[in-house]
């Protein structure tokens, strides 16, 4: 007389579920992982447009860039004669700005020169000391610089 199995064995369904597990444990490590990156990325992208918005306002304000008063406030824009450069300093990734993310930002400035830094959450950066835009030629280092062009 034969059995008829019509269903998994306890051993066979405790295989499935520990398998099946093992992959969400590793999908939501690589999406941890992606995340940060998104966001270090992210960072680098304010910074380089703030580079970028600073370098256009010291051409049209007569050599001079925006004073530490004015440079980092989110809520300020950067406008010569009307003409709008940087409408607002951008928000780090995480939802604070930039300038009261304290462990994700430091910045000097004056209107002959600036260092801008973001903390990144992976060693992709190009200093490894806070604030520092003497040499920005590491490549991992824990924060990411800008600095003026002129």
């Amino acid at each position: 007389m034969r059995k008829n199995n019509l269903g998994f064995t306890l051993v066979e369904l405790l295989i499935s579920i520990s398998i099946i597990a093992l992959l969400m444990v590793a999908a939501s490590i690589s999406y941890s992982k992606a995340q940060k990156s998104g966001r270090d990325q992210k960072r680098i992208g304010d910074l380089r447009a703030v580079q970028e918005a600073a370098e256009q306002y010291y051409l049209l304000n007569n050599g001079a860039y925006p004073d530490g008063s004015n440079f980092y406030r989110s809520n300020t824009s950067w406008s010569i004669d009307g003409q709008n450069i940087l409408q607002s300093f951008p928000s780090d990734p995480k939802g604070d700005s930039y300038v009261n993310a304290g462990e994700y930002y430091n910045n000097v400035a004056d209107e002959d020169a600036y260092c801008v830094c973001a903390l990144l959450e992976g060693n992709k950066g190009n200093s490894s000391v806070w604030a520092n835009c003497n040499n920005l030629s590491e490549s991992n280092g824990d924060y990411f610089c800008v600095k003026n062009q002129q």
